[in-house]
């Protein structure tokens, strides 16, 4: 039975705000009278969304064998109904995770049950229920699927000051999410090495937000004007490239310390276009015990702090990426494709005639610079049992000109990819929170 709460607060003002736990009196007209109390400890308990029936039984009694009268009172007191003859708790109606029916729409539903004697005094028990997800087919699953809608922006967050350049970040994260150990997103936009522009690689940051990452676009350094030979063009692409491992390390060495932003260290994911889908591969490809075929390269490397770098303050913190999304990308020498090289989920048009998807010329800059695209990038990886999935566009002579479908496709590829890895085997499958009603 439901009671309605103005009665309640009228018959016993004490009632502290019409909720509470213990024992409470109103000043009784015999003098004799006792209050009743409750033998049930205050109900604290998490069930199962979709639950039918009873979830706790309840037990009050009379010192002076008065009849009881039994009330629901507080914030969700509608969500509950007590059966006085069985002692039962249940709710109205069966609790849905997805679309909760509590106040402050956070799963977790509060009221007090109420005794009354026939003297007027009375007795209250706090109610706590949490309803828990149950994964049901069609459910979306956090990480995987984009699970809300509101974003978090920060914006021009610097993460390193390199050749008198303070390079910057803007940061999405998801608003009313409470888990504070997630995986980020990194993307870096394309532009040739010539220039670059973080805003045109929103999209895919905030999609990754969306499913419940902590997700940057980032500034990288570029060379402003046409380079004169593949070794410029090459060392261009490795410069921009250490400023995406800086930006790596800066993230997980705030997800190792003071945390602010809710960082899991160890899922670090990096994405781009074109010239930032060039710097994706090479992040998840390259590492310190490769070995660098041109002699121009290896030598930039070894006078730069080796392929990682030295860029930005946090020199000390791993650079290793977990897994990349390169879209029209490409790296230097298959040769770097090892059992230390991370998830891959790469997509390509295959004509692409600017950055090819085999292994050819790029036709960007025109150097003469040989790069291997995805087409002959992912199969290395089959050759040493890595993790890998190539999205391929046969036919298409285009370059970065995916449809927004294709798009949809391939990130939600690349973040189930990501998700059935156990993000890097380090990230459990959580499930999705509540609905972020913010605006």
């Amino acid at each position: 039975m439901k009671a309605v709460h103005l009665s309640v607060c009228l018959f016993a003002l004490s009632l502290a705000a019409c909720s509470g736990g213990g024992s409470i009196e109103s000043p009784p007209e015999n003098p004799q009278n006792r209050a009743p109390t409750f033998v049930t400890p205050p109900i604290q308990i998490s069930v199962e969304e979709n639950i039918n029936g009873p979830i706790a039984s309840i037990e009050a009694s009379d010192p002076d064998g008065d009849t009881l009268v039994f009330s629901i009172i507080g914030d969700d007191a509608e969500a509950f109904e007590f059966d006085s003859m069985t002692g039962s708790l249940s709710f109205a109606s069966a609790p849905d995770f997805e679309l909760p029916g509590d106040r402050n729409s956070d799963n977790v539903y509060e009221a007090a049950l109420a005794a009354r004697d026939t003297g007027g005094l009375s007795a209250s028990l706090q109610i706590t229920v949490t309803v828990t997800n149950v994964v049901e087919d069609g459910d979306p699953v956090r990480y995987r699927d984009p699970v809300f809608t509101a974003l978090n922006v920060e914006d021009d967050v610097a993460f390193a000051t390199v050749d008198g350049q303070t390079l910057k970040l803007t940061i999405y994260t998801p608003q009313c999410d409470t888990v504070t150990d997630r995986p980020v997103m990194i993307v870096a936009s394309g532009g040739g090495f010539l220039e670059q522009d973080r805003e045109s690689v929103e999209p895919i940051a905030q999609d990754f937000a969306r499913r419940g990452y902590v997700a940057a676009t980032m500034d990288y350094r570029v060379l402003g004007r046409q380079p004169f030979d593949a070794d410029e063009l090459a060392i261009a692409g490795l410069t921009a490239t250490q400023d995406m491992f800086a930006a790596v390390r800066f993230l997980r060495a705030e997800g190792e310390g003071a945390n602010p932003r809710g960082v899991r260290p160890g899922a670090i994911f990096v994405s781009g276009e074109s010239a930032g889908g060039v710097m994706a591969m090479l992040a998840a490809t390259l590492d310190p015990d490769d070995a660098i075929s041109r002699p121009a390269l290896a030598n930039f490397a070894a006078q730069n702090g080796g392929v990682y770098g030295t860029v930005g303050d946090q020199n000390e913190t791993s650079s290793l990426v977990q897994g990349a999304m390169p879209l029209s990308g490409a790296i230097f020498d298959v040769a770097t494709v090892d059992l230390r090289s991370g998830l891959l989920y790469a997509a390509h048009e295959e004509l692409d005639p600017i950055v090819p998807c085999g292994t050819d010329e790029e036709r960007s800059s025109l150097t003469g610079l040989v790069v291997s695209g995805a087409c002959d990038v992912v199969p290395a990886y089959d050759n040493v049992v890595q993790w890998a999935e190539l999205f391929l566009v046969r036919d298409a002579v285009r370059h970065v000109e995916f449809t927004e479908d294709q798009r949809r496709e391939i990130y939600q590829g690349a973040a189930e990819l990501f998700f059935e890895a156990g993000v890097n085997k380090s990230v459990p499958k959580i499930q999705t929170s509540a609905p972020c009603n913010a605006e």
